[in-house]
């Protein structure tokens, strides 16, 4: 059975399982090189012909880099959620703050008026 290893995960194996727990890389260095090292070099590979797409290793690696994208692409849709929802947001302050101002400007003329 074909297994796929990249050069670059590999190593990251290998720094993982230093017999210095002080050499080893922290989780955030570990997501970092998953999430956007390794992506970048399989994609070049890939690319590149490196890893040919019928292959074991390319059909995981393709599999991988498709995966990343939809990741990706929730990330951008969220992105895009919460930029709606500061909108609204923004908008419901300012209503506010409008009624606030109509408010005190009632209480002012009611105060002297009496």
């Amino acid at each position: 059975m074909n297994t796929f290893a990249h050069g670059s995960i590999i190593g990251l194996i290998n720094l993982c399982w230093n017999p210095n727990p002080l050499e080893r890389p922290s989780f955030a260095e570990i997501e970092h090189f998953l999430k956007v090292d390794a992506m970048q070099e399989i994609q070049g590979d890939v690319e590149s012909g490196k890893i040919r797409r019928t292959s074991t290793s390319g059909s995981l690696a393709l599999r991988i880099l498709a995966q990343q994208r939809n990741s990706d692409k929730k990330n951008e849709e969220t992105l895009e959620t919460m930029k709606e929802r500061v909108a609204e947001m923004r908008q419901t302050i300012q209503e506010l703050e409008e009624e606030n101002t109509r408010l005190k400007e009632a209480s002012t003329r009611r105060a002297e008026t009496t």
